[in-house]
């Protein structure tokens, strides 16, 4: 667990993110946290660009700070993002 702006943050991945976690997004000045209200699995088919495929989840939200927009709430259903803990 680390702490960024106060807000205590741990890394969970992707694909355990739930609906009712807050994804919490950081620039280096601010930090939002931003509940999850829907998520999305897309199967990208990259093999015509000679890469297999790849999952990304698109966490939906409804209320969140201008500065977050739906590129902060994708992820690589391999990688981990930082949740509210």
């Amino acid at each position: 667990m680390s702490e960024h702006l106060g807000v205590k943050v741990t890394e969970k991945n992707a694909y355990d993110v739930r609906i009712g976690d807050s994804v919490v997004c950081m620039l280096s000045d601010a930090v939002a946290r931003v509940p999850v209200t829907s998520i999305t699995y897309r199967d990208l088919d990259l093999t015509r660009h000679g890469q297999g495929h790849s999952v990304h989840v698109v966490f939906g939200y409804s209320r969140a700070p201008w500065w977050v927009d739906q590129m902060d709430m994708t992820a690589n259903i391999e990688h981990t993002v930082f949740v509210a803990a």
